[in-house]
């Protein structure tokens, strides 16, 4: 079976639209798939795109559905429970797999898989979109810069509105959020994943001339992702927030177990979908996303960079397209890979609105 084209799993959701669309607008032809009938077909008609339902605990339709395809974006979250299957598809069909996530677990256990990516010729890269292009290429780029490098400090500033009061997210992402938020927050030390320590607390970062955002500790994806790409053993993640995110996280602290009890669960997701959609296209094209990067080494030089990329959401859309683009044009290296792994710390820069500026 000849392959060509490619599937965006999880068409219907948020950011799976916003892929498909900009996809229709550059003239590609992504098959949609997903689950759900009745969104798949109001999305295929809508779009005039071929589409193809699946369940992913099926193995036989899923088989089927990448039989012919070249490379698939993930798109269908929380990818704690859905990205081992969908992986694992790939690699019986020989299809190269993309995802969006963000969680740092998930890219572990792919990285975990790059063996058989290896022996089924294809290319395994999770955090295709916004999380973590950007800030893998910024990592990279800081690693090229001092080679000895053996600590990273990474901060975003994104998801917020441009006042910085509010949380501007999808559905999709609050669900990843709310699953993580009471969750071990962690870092990378001498290499290996550990909780955060007690000394390492919210601090102030630059994301502009005048402009300073207070950041809290995070396990973002660059914790695996960065490492895989830089081998830095060091490695601390942190993202700007309104200011009511602290107090909200040192509360929920308090209740932790009561977060899994029943109804809890069900009411946080009822009230997750009375909210909107996703940002608007106006929110989102008046927003922009900030990463703010820095090494050092034992001698503690220190040198640092910034990143200003258009909004996540809007950013997701444009490398997901990229990295396809790539793929089908032959540019592909088997094997687990990150993005800047692959093609390079120039990669991001490819998009256009990113800008990258060395920081004195």
């Amino acid at each position: 079976m000849e392959k060509q084209n490619f599937m965006i799993y999880g068409s219907y959701g948020y950011t799976g639209q916003l892929i498909a669309s900009l996809a229709c607008n550059r003239k590609m032809k992504p098959i949609l798939a997903g689950r759900n009938a009745k969104k798949l077909l109001q999305q295929a008609q809508q779009l005039q795109l071929d589409y193809r339902v699946f369940d992913l605990d099926d193995t036989t339709a899923t088989d089927q559905a990448l039989g012919d395809v070249v490379t698939v974006i993930h798109c269908a979250g929380p990818f704690v429970h859905t990205y081992q299957a969908m992986a694992q598809a790939c690699l019986r069909t020989h299809t190269h797999y993309l995802d969006i996530t963000g969680e740092f677990n998930v890219i572990e256990g792919l990285m975990s898989m790059s063996e058989q990516a290896l022996s089924a010729n294809i290319m395994l890269m999770p955090g295709a979109g916004f999380d973590v292009v950007p800030s893998d290429c910024l990592a990279y780029y800081l690693k090229e810069k001092m080679p000895d490098a053996d600590k990273l400090i990474l901060a975003i500033s994104a998801m917020n509105d441009p006042s910085h009061r509010k949380l501007m997210v999808s559905r999709g992402t609050l669900r990843t959020m709310m699953n993580s938020i009471t969750e071990t927050t962690y870092m990378r030390d001498q290499g290996k994943l550990c909780p955060i320590s007690n000394n390492i607390k919210a601090r102030a970062f630059p994301f502009g001339k005048d402009t300073m955002f207070t950041c809290e500790p995070i396990s973002w994806g660059d914790l695996s992702s960065a490492w895989w790409s830089t081998k830095i053993p060091h490695i601390e993640t942190y993202m700007a927030a309104p200011s009511w995110i602290t107090p909200l996280r040192k509360g929920l602290n308090f209740v932790k177990p009561l977060m899994q009890a029943w109804p809890i669960p069900k009411l946080i997701e009822w009230q997750i979908n009375c909210l909107p959609e996703g940002p608007t296209q106006e929110q989102r094209h008046s927003s922009q996303s900030r990463i703010y990067g820095e090494v050092s080494n034992a001698s503690g030089k220190r040198i640092a960079a910034l990143l200003k990329t258009p909004e996540g959401y809007d950013l997701t859309a444009e490398s997901t397209l990229l990295l396809v683009s790539k793929i089908l044009n032959g540019q592909v290296h088997p094997g687990f890979q990150t993005p800047a792994s692959a093609y390079g710390s120039g990669l991001v820069l490819e998009i256009n609105g990113v800008q990258r500026e060395d920081i004195v």
